[in-house]
């Protein structure tokens, strides 16, 4: 959580509850994070969720003013895991990964589909199926589709199907892009190539077949935990990147 901007402040679920002294007028951002590969998201009821929020008797609580909004469809790297090292959810950081430092730098809101080591044909973990099955749900329960459209769909999956076979990939990729224009019709769609460059013709050629916009991002990250995740320096390399580009798209858009 933070207030008005300020330092990210964390706290565990493990505490029943807690209170945060607020100034007369305060902006405030919750993100919940933390879940690791052992929790069963999608068949367990074991997702975080903010259940509620209570506030002085005396105080008025208000929705933020609408941004321009962002839907990014990933895995654990737009999820925020490993920036801050290797330990399971506790350095975990959606704040300040490459997509939270982007959402900050461009003033904009984020939303974030994104499951650990899940692609468009690799499941995820958590029993979540792959991206075709993920895409339309909440959990194997709840069905979901978008109430608000964004102003742009930013798909960067790939790096866990590099195990697959390159006509398999291909098959299924396009086949996901399809489904993602058909859930945001109208909506501009930029394929993103994976920071460990997994597929990145297949992606290139996925782009210019559905007249969509191309994200190349070779060289983008020189930094990493674990030779996949971007660390906390990764992270920001990525974003001094990304920034201007998804800025320009952004605008882009408007024009």
């Amino acid at each position: 959580m933070r207030v008005n901007h300020g330092k990210w402040q964390r706290w565990s679920t493990r505490d029943v509850s807690f209170e945060l002294p607020l100034p007369d007028d305060a902006e405030v951002e919750i993100i919940t994070a933390g879940n690791t590969d052992l929790d069963d998201v999608w068949l367990g009821n074991q997702g975080l969720a903010i259940a509620s929020v209570s506030i002085a008797d005396q105080a008025i609580i208000t929705p933020s003013q609408p941004q321009k909004r962002v839907t990014v469809i990933g895995d654990s790297i737009t999820a925020g895991c490993w920036v801050n090292g290797r330990r399971p959810s506790t350095d975990y950081r959606p704040e300040s990964c490459y997509i939270g430092l982007v959402s900050d730098a461009l003033g904009i809101d984020v939303d974030r589909i994104a499951y650990s080591a899940g692609g468009v044909l690799r499941s995820a973990v958590g029993n979540v199926p792959p991206a075709a099955q993920f895409l339309s749900y909440l959990d194997a329960q709840t069905p979901w589709h978008p109430s608000i459209m964004p102003d742009m769909v930013l798909i960067n999956l790939g790096v866990n199907d590099r195990r697959f076979a390159r006509q398999q990939f291909q098959k299924a990729y396009l086949a996901f892009v399809k489904q993602v224009k058909t859930v945001y019709p109208n909506v501009p769609l930029a394929l993103m190539v994976p920071f460990a460059q997994t597929y990145a013709d297949i992606i290139e050629e996925t782009a210019l077949e559905c007249h969509t916009e191309f994200v190349p991002t070779k060289n983008w990250c020189q930094s990493f935990t674990d030779g996949l995740h971007p660390d906390q320096q990764g992270s920001l390399q990525i974003a001094q990147h990304l920034t201007p580009v998804l800025a320009e798209l952004l605008n882009q858009d408007q024009q």
